[in-house]
């Protein structure tokens, strides 16, 4: 995309930088593309709508928002729609809302969590909690539903209880 001069702070010196895009297929840059968050606008759901793909990096940057479905985060039982009016830009827009699907075993009984350098850092801290209140660590958290293993941490490294 072309080269821009930069000059490097406390260096002093000018450099040409060059500029690159991600490669998009010519029809995606003038279509919509799907974004979701999981707790928005309605805590437990998965909030998704559709916004153009040339301005989806705003949500995604200030809002938090990702590109996809929340049905590939696993929330893929339809809750309803809700208006959401986006803060700057002042407009509304449709928000359809997802939950997770829950058989009826699991809600009685537990879920494992996990999350990266917590308690102690360097590590994955896994624990069990009832399905019911899963949702409290994982929102206000920041735990995630599956194991340490799942994502790299499999040696064990002891036990610790945390308040």
């Amino acid at each position: 995309d072309g080269e821009q001069d930069f000059k490097v702070p406390i260096w002093g010196k000018t450099v040409v930088v060059k500029l690159f895009k991600k490669p998009v297929d010519v029809g995606s840059k003038a279509g919509n593309v799907t974004i979701y968050k999981i707790n928005s606008p309605k805590k437990g759901d998965c909030g998704e709508s559709s916004c153009p793909a040339a301005v989806a990096h705003f949500p995604e940057t200030v809002g938090g928002y990702k590109e996809g479905t929340c049905a590939s985060v696993g929330y893929s039982l339809p809750d309803g729609e809700q208006d959401f009016k986006v803060p700057i830009w002042g407009k509304t827009v449709v928000v359809k809302l997802f939950k997770k699907p829950v058989d009826v075993g699991s809600k009685a009984g537990n879920v494992t969590i996990y999350k990266i350098n917590s308690p102690k850092k360097g590590d994955c801290g896994e624990s069990s909690c009832p399905a019911a209140v899963a949702h409290f660590p994982e929102t206000v958290g920041g735990y995630k539903e599956g194991t340490c293993a799942s994502v790299g941490y499999s040696l064990p490294d002891g036990e610790q209880d945390f308040k």
